[in-house]
């Protein structure tokens, strides 16, 4: 199975949860993010049981202040 995870094609085992795979990319880095899945924004209390598909296209956004 392969994704696109910020722009990089990346190969995965099938039957993730957007869960685990944040956990596999993201480890230390989940708070003050936002995941969108095929431009759709994944609220965060859906990510233990979001799948993940061949062929998603998963972005990670962080807050950044502004002025």
């Amino acid at each position: 199975m392969q994704i696109t995870f910020n722009g990089l094609t990346k190969p995965l085992v099938p039957s993730l949860t957007l869960q685990q795979l944040l956990d596999q990319e993201l480890p230390d880095k989940q708070k003050s993010i936002a995941v969108s899945v095929n431009n759709t924004v994944v609220p965060k209390n859906s990510w233990s049981t979001h799948a993940i598909f061949h062929q998603d296209n998963i972005l990670v956004f962080t807050a950044a202040q502004g002025g």
